[in-house]
């Protein structure tokens, strides 16, 4: 499997996206460069932890036929 199908993918985005708002509360005062750095480490952690079983539920999701009513 590859592409956007993929943990890796999906571990790499969420996390790049989520991090890349570090340097802005660093420059805005909010966090010194050491909290961020703590903060990076945590939100990877999450994102690794959370990211597979939900890319998980949504690929089994994929398979089911649809609702087609009663009748």
């Amino acid at each position: 499997m590859n592409g956007t199908k993929t943990t890796e993918f999906w571990v790499t985005t969420v996390g790049a996206i989520l991090i890349a708002a570090l340097p802005v509360l660093v420059a805005y005062g909010v966090l010194t460069s050491e909290m961020a750095e703590v903060w990076k480490g945590l939100i990877l952690a999450i994102v690794a932890a959370i990211v597979p079983p939900v890319s998980g539920q949504h690929g089994k999701g994929l398979h089911r036929r649809p609702y087609r009513g009663k009748g």
